[in-house]
């Protein structure tokens, strides 16, 4: 995990299981994270940014903006190293992708490939990246997921 990048909220405001916050008006972001639920079967909490309490979770807007935050009682992470933290909080399978795919060694190019990725994510499918041509996002999976306690 890495150092935090602000202030620990208080832990009462993080759920003991963690927060993976995203992007929820950016459609490649919406799928990963749709994606990323599936394969990790996390108890963690997954929330789109934009519907959080941001000033409760002690994270700024523009730290969200850039990338992917994990927040957990024992600390921040941000981007590939976020990635990584909600993988790890996961079943075993995602565990193990988790740790061979994002360690001491790849990290530098885990969060270089991660800066790309998001630079462009406009220009990869879903092309919804701040809404679709009429500023909507589908959220109708987050909602079954929120009905279904995996989003809070």
């Amino acid at each position: 995990m890495t150092a935090p990048t602000a202030p620990m909220a208080p832990t009462g405001a993080i759920p003991p299981t963690g927060l993976l916050l995203y992007d929820g008006e950016c459609g490649f972001c919406v799928a990963a994270m749709r994606w990323g639920r599936r394969f990790a079967r996390s108890p963690a909490r997954t929330r789109p940014w934009q519907e959080a309490n941001l000033a409760e979770l002690g994270v700024a807007e523009e730290d969200c903006r850039q990338a992917v935050q994990w927040l957990s009682p024992s600390g921040r992470s941000a981007g590939a190293a976020a990635v990584r933290d909600y993988l790890a909080s996961g079943r075993t399978v995602s565990r193990l992708v988790a740790t061979a795919t994002i360690n001491r060694c790849t990290a530098p190019l885990a969060e270089a490939t991660y800066r790309l990725i998001a630079r462009h994510r406009h220009r990869l499918p879903p092309h919804t990246c701040r809404g679709d041509a009429r500023g909507q996002v589908d959220r109708s999976a987050d909602n079954a997921a929120r009905a279904d306690g995996r989003i809070q």
